[in-house]
Order: C-alpha cells, then structure tokens, then sequence
C-alpha cells in the first residue's frame, strides 16, 4: 500500500496537550478531559500527533517532522502511533462505517474483560471517584505533605532505628509465631490498614500540587487486597521532582507508621498492642521495600525510575521491544526503531521485565495453587486461560491482516515455533551447574542425655554438680511432694474400707454391693500403683555414664519442679558431632555422600573451614528442632513456629515449643578428634556438600514432579 493511500486519522479537538521539559528533554502528557485519563508521549510521537491536522498525506506528515525537529521517522512507526491514537480512543470519527468499527470494538473488549474474569489470581475492582471527598479533606491533611512534617519524621526515623538495632534481639525473637494462624488475620488487618494510608497519601500529594484522582478501588493478588488509586494527573506536572514525590508519598508514610510502631513496641513488646505494632512494623518493611520499591513492577518504583531516567512509558516501550522483536521473529513483521536517551539501558530494562513477568506469573500460579487448596488447580487453569488465551484471541483476529502483509506466514510460523522450541529444548539440557547444598548445623554432644523431672515436687536433696562424673542409676536428686504422701495414706484408708463393705456385702449375700465394692477397689489399686510410681520418681536418676553438665543447679534447692522440667544434662566431653538440619529436596543427593567428605563452615565462630565425615542422615523427617540455635528467633536460619502442649494427665499448658514449619532430616557429621577441644555446644555451622551437576530441564521436572506429589497427599487425604 502506498503512504499516500494512507487516511491519517484526527484527533479529537478537546484533548489537552501538556509540554514537559527537563534535563534538555521533552515529553507530553495528552489529558482526556470526558474520560478523566492521562497519557504520555514522547517527543517523536507528540510531532506526529500535532501534525495530523495541518497535513493531508503520510509522507507529507514525515517530512513536516523532519522539517520541524530534524527528526526522521519512518512510516511503520507513523502506524504504530496511529494505532495507539485509535485503542485509546484519542480521535475523531466522523465516519458511521469507522464509529461502527469503533463500537465492536468496544463491545469486544468488554466480552475480554468478562472472559478475563476467570483469572481470579490478580484481578482490579473499581470503587468510586475520591476526587470530591479528597477536596473537603485536602485542607486539614495538607501538612503531612509539607517540610515540617518531613523533619518530624526524620526525627522520628532516626529515633525509631536507634531503639530498633538496641532492641534487635528481642524483635527477632518476637518475629517466631508471625505465621502462626491466630496471627495473619491480624497481619491482614494491618496490611490492608496500611495500603489504605498509603494510597490517601499518594492523593493528598497529588491534590498538593494540582492534580486530580478520579478513581480508586482494589487490586486483588492471590487473594491478598491492595488499594490503588488513579494519580495519573501528576503526569502533567512541571518538575519530575513533584512527580517523584507523589510516586513516594505511599512508601515515605507506611514508613512514618513504622517509626511509631517501633516506638510503641519497644515500650509495650508484651502486650496486644505491643503485637499489632510488631506486625505493622514487619508488613510497612516488607510491601514498602519488596513491593512498591520494585521498578520492575509497575508500583511506585518503576514510576520513580522512569522519572530518574527522562523516559516516558518506560515500561511500555520495554515491553513494545519485546514484543517488535517476537512479532518480527515469529510473524515477519518490520522492526520497528525506537528512539531513546538510553537505548542500552531500555533494551537491559525490557529484557529483565520480561523475565521478571515470567517469573512472577509462574510465582504467582504456584502461590495459588497451593493457597487455593483443592481449588488451587481451578484457580491456576482460569489464570492460564487468561494470560494465554486473550493474546490468542487477539492474534486470531490480526491473523488475516497478517496474512495480507505477509503472504508466507502460514508457512513460517510453525517452522520458526519448532526452531524456537528445539533451542529451549537445547538450553534446558546444556544451562546446567555444579550443585552445592548448603546445610545448617549446630555442635552437639555425640552421647547427650537430657534429665527432666517425671513427677512434680520440691526439691530436697542434690547429690552431683556440675561436672561431676557418673554412672548409669547414681542417684541425681531427690524430691518431696507431700500431696502424694497425703494421697497414697487416703487411698490406702479407702481401700481398707472398700474392703470391709466387700465382706459385710458378701456376708449379707448382697452380691450387687459386693461386685461394686471389688471394682471399687480394683480402681483404688491402680491408682495406688500409679502414686507409688510418682513416688518412687521423686529420686531422679542418672540415664547414662559421662558429665553433669548443670549451670546453678544449686539454685533449684527448695525450688517446686514441675513434671517435664529440664534439670541437667549428661555429656561426654570428648565427644561431639556436627548436626544438620537438610530440605527434604536433597537428601536423594546427599544419601550418596554418606561416608564421605564433606567441608563445614565455622568461620563466623572464628574456627575457619574444616573437613568432616558425614555418618548418618535419619531415615524419617522431623518437625523437630536439632537445637534451639538454628532457630530464627535465636538468629538462625530455620523459621519455626510456636505450640503450645497441655499435658493430659494434669490438663496443664506447658511451656511452649518451636517447631519447624516444614519436615527436614538431620544428619550427623563427625570431625577429626584433634578439633573436638576448639568446638563448644550450641556453635552454629554450615555443612557444604558437593552435589551432582543440575540443568534447567531437572529443575523443571522436579518442580513439576513436587507439585503432583503434592496433589496427590492431598487427594489421599481428602479421601
């Protein structure tokens, strides 16, 4: 077709075009007064736009640019702009065939938008206009915006870190149950709390310096609501930096919520509100840092690095890259240039939000799918269904234009699908590495008992200390409990007169009363049985040979105990191991290195790297901690989660314990005898083990391998 053939398109009179300049850069943001939308455009793009009403041909259009700005733009870039003038519906129509055009248009996006409900993994829900309600409030939260405020919060800022490394530990330890499921109703309470302040601040900031926020509603993803609301217009305002200080209102207040949620936890840590300010510290942390500092997402990062960097549409013109070069690979379609101030940095750009959208939606799947239960599967097929199926549907309905462009392209494309294909194939089987399985560890005693308490009592007698030497059965302690004394005389009483009503009943001939009182008193002799065990447990003896280790044992003289207390321990010195803690995932791998070499970590204990033997890997997996050093709330590496334990026989809460959130096996590493006097109990290690080399194509079977296994537990357990 001829450029001269070409009908240039009009755009409509009461668009409202707004110049940006900065650092010797231009752009336009294009305001849409009837639908309350902004745009913007570059420089290339707003010449071709503004020239469409003085010219009566394409090739008149280019050359007027050329003239205009020395700017050479080439025809295909002319109707990709076209385009975009038409699906944003930024021009006029005067002609019935084209508006008709225009309303199928329409009516088919809205049957995508219907279809694309399916996906209930990420999806927006429109609410309201704020814009009026911002206008009565404006006036009295204007000052969160100002320059005083911005003092106040760095004072409280660096007020709230000073009391936050004081107190590191104790928020860490605090950090232990955080999952725990009476907890994350609260976290979600929190979290939405927080998304609420921040989008109010992102609109305040825009109103501060003219703008306008005409929508606001929620983003939903993978059932998790996120407010957002619509500040486009500061697109529109003179200085980046004004623009830059709308896209960080949102993060600059959660963080001001966070500064005083820190305060107050440091003076109340142990209360309910001592516990909402932890989460609220936690949650502002995470969604401001992970989420909304992300510019690789479209949050308020990416609109601060598009500022930074003077390139309007950021993410855009990196997807179009991507999508030209795919288009071109696939269906012949013409590369089409893009012009930047940083072409490296846009190509780098598109090329990591590719791979970052890959990554997100597969991360976003499996969250689903594990989120969503026996639903998970439904909800990840609706989610496919949309992000495969629109693109699709939208490629069918281009098919024959394609077609009249490129004649070859029926030919073409399944070629160049099964080259590309094949190529995948080839990079999954050669991208491999060499595998290292990093293990945390902790020095135990090789031959350790724990000694408790099996009865409760006070305690009347110690016959060790620490470090005395013992052997198996030497008395430890002694105990007193006067209520078993008290209760073995009252059961011995009952029994006597249990017995004398037997014999008066069978005496009598009353066999009734004789058959109750024997089964009277065969209960009353169990139960003297078991008195009679607690008492003989008030001596507590030694399990086994070796050392006592005890730290102010002679503290807990006269001390009550209750039943399960930890009293000492018994360890030979001498003899000491390397337990790990290993994912399920690697114990295929690592039951191959039993009996072979393997390298432990110590350095950050100041003991360097050393070789040691791995002996044994357990058969079974546990919940349980190998020691408490591992734990996170300790500073370790392991996330654990609180329990709580009643003891059945007394209906009592017992002290509560840390329990891994996911099975691993522990394994045993022994190490050359001349290192055992340098290692201490509870040192924390890292066990390095060699794994077999792995590529992209095993990852993927694994994966896919672990998720059916895990469908498959669940219908088990449903069944």
């Amino acid at each position: 077709m001829d450029n001269n053939d070409i009908v240039l398109p009009r755009v409509r009179p009461d668009l409202r075009f707004n110049p940006i300049h900065e650092n010797g850069t231009t752009c336009y943001v294009i305001e849409d007064p009837v639908r309350n939308k902004f745009y913007r455009t570059g420089l290339e793009e707003y010449l071709l736009i503004s020239g469409l009403t003085n010219t009566a041909s394409l090739d008149q259009l280019l050359n007027t640019v050329e003239q205009r700005s020395g700017i050479r733009l080439t025809p295909d870039q002319a109707r990709v702009t076209f385009e975009w003038l038409s699906r944003c519906q930024l021009v006029q129509q005067n002609d019935t065939g084209k508006l008709s055009e225009i309303i199928n248009s329409e009516q088919a996006g809205k049957k995508l938008q219907t279809f694309s409900r399916l996906n209930l993994i990420t999806f927006k829900i429109s609410l309201l206009n704020p814009d009026p309600l911002l206008d009565k409030i404006v006036p009295y939260l204007l000052w969160f915006t100002g320059k005083t405020f911005f003092a106040l919060w760095l004072i409280i800022g660096l007020a709230a870190l000073t009391q936050l490394s004081v107190n590191w530990q104790m928020f860490t330890t605090s950090a232990a149950g955080i999952f725990s499921p009476s907890n994350m109703l609260m976290i979600w309470f929190v979290w939405f709390g927080l998304k609420i302040l921040h989008e109010l601040s992102h609109a305040l900031v825009c109103k501060r310096y003219g703008g306008r926020v005409f929508e606001a509603g929620i983003l939903v993803i993978i059932f998790i609501p996120l407010t957002y609301v619509n500040a486009t217009s500061s697109w529109k305002f003179p200085s980046r930096w004004q623009r830059i200080h709308v896209a960080t209102a949102g993060m600059y207040i959660e963080l001001f919520a966070a500064w005083l949620a820190i305060l107050y936890w440091v003076g109340h840590p142990h209360t309910s509100g001592g516990q909402i300010a932890h989460n609220t510290v936690i949650v502002a942390g995470i969604s401001s840092l992970l989420f909304n500092a992300n510019p690789l997402m479209r949050f308020d990062g990416y609109y601060i690095l598009s500022d930074l960097v003077g390139i309007p549409n950021l993410y855009s013109r990196g997807l179009q890259i991507i999508h030209n070069k795919i288009s071109h690979w696939f269906l012949g379609t013409p590369l089409v240039s893009q012009k930047s101030r940083h072409p490296a940095f846009l190509v780098s750009y598109a090329v990591a939000i590719f791979i970052w959208r890959i990554l997100v939606l597969v991360s976003l799947g499996y969250a689903a799918n594990l989120i969503g239960g026996p639903y998970g599967g439904l909800i990840v097929t609706g989610a496919i269904l949309v992000w495969i199926g629109i693109p699709l549907y939208m490629f069918s309905k281009r098919l024959p234009l394609l077609k009249i462009q490129n004649p070859g392209i029926s030919r073409q494309l399944p070629i160049r699908i099964a080259i590309t294909g094949i190529i995948l194939l080839i990079l999954l089987q050669v991208t491999s590495w060499q595998q290292t399985i990093n293990i945390p560890a902790v020095v135990l005693y090789q031959d350790q008992y724990t000694v408790k308490t099996e009865t409760s009592g006070f305690v009347a007698g110690l016959m060790v200390h620490d470090g005395t030497q013992v052997q198996r059965g030497d008395h430890l302690l002694l105990l007193e409990n006067p209520d078993l004394e008290a209760r073995i005389d009252d059961i011995r009483i009952q029994m006597n007169q249990s017995l004398l009503k037997s014999r008066l009943a069978h005496s009598s001939g009353l066999i009734t009363q004789y058959q109750i009182q024997q089964e009277n008193l065969k209960t009353l002799r169990n139960e003297q049985q078991a008195v009679a065990r607690d008492i003989e447990k008030l001596s507590v003896s030694a399990p086994g040979d070796g050392t006592v280790l005890a730290f102010n044992l002679d503290q807990l003289r006269g001390r009550w105990l209750d039943k399960g207390t930890e009293i000492l321990w018994i360890v030979e010195p001498g003899k000491k191991i390397i337990r790990g803690s290993a994912a399920q995932d690697d114990i295929a791998q690592l039951k191959d290195q039993v009996g072979e070499e393997v390298e432990i970590d110590m350095r950050p204990e100041g003991l360097g790297r050393f070789n040691g033997i791995l002996e044994r890997i357990a058969p079974r997996v546990s919940r349980t901690l190998s020691h408490p050093a591992l734990s996170a709330i300790y500073g370790g590496p392991l996330d654990v989660r609180k329990e709580e334990t009643t003891d059945s026989e007394t209906d009592t809460i017992q002290s509560p314990q840390y329990l891994l959130f996911r099975p691993r096996f522990s394994l045993d590493v022994i190490v050359h005898s001349d290192l055992l006097e340098k290692l201490r109990e509870g040192q924390r290690a890292t066990i390095h083990v060699r794994g077999g080399r792995k590529n992209l194509a095993m990852m993927v079977r694994d994966r896919v391998s672990s998720w059916l296994n895990s469908k498959k537990r669940i219908m088990q357990q449903n069944n």
